[in-house]
């Protein structure tokens, strides 16, 4: 089945731009999950707090608590 005569259906929205959700932090958040139906929670590279071989930090204590 060919999709030669089909239109291409865009709907103008772009791709969604999230921060890290450290606050005072405005970087953009490429690093992040959601658990259930909750908001999701991003973290830019700096902030992520499951990197692997880290210590864990404030960040990592605040994403617990929003558990």
């Amino acid at each position: 089945m060919s999709d030669e005569s089909r239109t291409a259906q865009l709907d103008g929205a772009g791709p969604y731009l999230h921060y890290c959700s450290t606050e005072g932090c405005g970087k953009w958040g490429g690093w992040g999950f959601r658990h259930g139906h909750d908001e999701p929670k991003w973290w830019c590279y700096e902030h992520y707090p499951y990197k692997r071989g880290t210590v864990r930090n404030e960040s990592a204590e605040l994403a617990d608590s929003l558990k």
